[in-house]
């Protein structure tokens, strides 16, 4: 946790950084870039069970929707593959 000095002090150093990157703009007319963004992650595979599935559309756009749905409930809703598979049966069709 910081201290009331520690919060001074970084609350100095950004007054100073932003009087310094002001002034430099207005009386340089400093053009001042954007901070690089990081380049995103790339996106977690699925286990091969479920990739089998995805596969086993034929039109891209339906493979598209259906890896969409099986990353949400493998990785957001924490589903198990089997449950996944058995969802999907139960679906009847397996439609995404």
């Amino acid at each position: 946790m910081l201290r009331n000095a520690e919060m001074r002090y970084l609350r100095d150093e950004l007054r100073i950084a932003q009087d310094r990157l002001l002034h430099a703009w207005r009386d340089e007319r400093a053009i001042i870039p954007p901070r690089p963004q990081p380049d995103p992650e790339p996106p977690k595979p699925l286990p091969p069970e479920l990739m089998d599935a995805v596969n086993d559309w034929e039109s891209p756009e339906s493979r598209r929707i259906a890896e969409e749905k099986y990353r949400s409930l493998y990785f957001d809703k924490g589903w198990g593959v089997q449950a996944i598979l058995r969802e999907m049966e139960n679906n009847h069709s397996g439609a995404p």
